[in-house]
């Protein structure tokens, strides 16, 4: 009974924690609505490489393009699928830390603001965050746009398996805004950037060791 007790304690103060070090000193926005997706290849403007003019749908997030395919005789499509949403930074944001947090994109994903390409995620199964403090204007709308894929690729695992590959921005995305310069990271491999290690667990004790990823920038 007291080893159940403890046990209990310990997950309680484990999800309180890492709670609380994703939502203390900042906000965490959802911005799963209104997006634009475009089927194939949608270059942000800007860029200088053509007007593409594709026929695209307004979706919500979670989505990908392979919900109606998916049990399709012919197999489910995979290749690329583009995601573009007007994103309004309020004028009060400015001075702040913005990041962007998307949970998962299938399986290859490339993600710009306002034509800046802020990098590529490869893999479908773990979150990925960057920093856009320095990409954005506050008090306007700035464009996001994400392009995927799910084209298989040799050196992205898995490699096949008992389920499909699905392709599209398939789970939760996120702007956090952080009050200081200097934060607990949400960069760090997409985590909160706490992370809580069980050392020794007994009837009478529990030793843990968090390791706090900091990170610091002089903002606008």
């Amino acid at each position: 009974m007291k080893k159940n007790i403890i046990f209990n304690f310990l997950v309680f103060s484990l999800f309180a924690f890492s709670f609380t070090s994703m939502t203390f000193g900042r906000d965490v926005i959802s911005i799963n609505k209104n997006w634009n997706f475009t089927p194939g290849v949608e270059i942000p403007s800007g860029l200088g490489w053509g007007d593409f003019q594709l026929k695209s749908t307004v979706v919500s997030l979670p989505h990908t393009w392979n919900n109606v395919d998916f049990m399709a005789d012919a197999g489910y499509r995979r290749g690329y699928g583009s995601y573009s949403k007007k994103l309004e930074i309020p004028k009060e944001y400015n001075g702040k830390r913005l990041f962007l947090k998307f949970e998962g994109a299938g399986s290859v994903a490339n993600v710009f603001i306002n034509s800046n390409h802020l990098g590529e995620h490869r893999g479908a199964y773990n979150a990925f965050t960057y920093e856009i403090t320095d990409y954005v204007t506050c008090g306007a709308v700035n464009n996001l746009n994400v392009i995927c894929n799910n084209i298989r690729q040799f050196d992205l695992a898995p490699q096949g398996a008992d389920f499909n590959m699905y392709g599209g921005l398939y789970r939760d995305a996120w702007l956090i805004v952080s009050d200081e310069d200097a934060c607990i990271s949400p960069l760090y491999y997409g985590s909160t950037g706490v992370l809580i290690n069980q050392l020794r667990v007994s009837e009478k004790m529990a030793e843990l060791r968090a390791e706090i990823y900091l990170s610091t920038k002089l903002c606008r």
